[in-house]
């Protein structure tokens, strides 16, 4: 199984609402154009105070050019917002990397019926 799921929660530091709403439109227009991203949904809670981003990637590649194709958008949403990270499947070496160095944590695929 190479699919590559993650889970970004996103605590939406007060005030801030509106920029991070734009730069969370920033983050899909850049998305359109990354190769092997199969599914990429934005989620407010009834309060608008936390945001949950669902992802479904090809591979561990896929998930890597998205990063890279974000550029300083990241960025951006971390200085509006507290971000935690979970992946799910079997990382790359590369995409472990990139995830040790954002606090993700990683959760590998037991069972089901996908």
């Amino acid at each position: 199984m190479n699919t590559i799921r993650i889970v970004a929660r996103a605590r939406i530091h007060p005030g801030k609402l509106e920029e991070f709403t734009k730069i969370a439109a920033d983050c899909l227009a850049a998305t359109r154009r990354d190769p092997g991203t199969q599914s990429y949904e934005w989620y407010l809670n009834a309060d608008r105070t936390e945001c949950v981003v669902l992802e479904v990637y090809d591979d561990s590649n896929a998930v890597l050019a998205h990063v890279g194709n974000l550029g300083n958008l990241l960025g951006q949403v971390m200085t509006v917002s507290d971000l935690t990270l979970e992946i799910f499947g079997d990382p790359s070496p590369a995409l472990r990397q990139v995830g040790d160095s954002m606090g993700a944590k990683v959760y590998s695929y037991l069972q089901g019926l996908a």
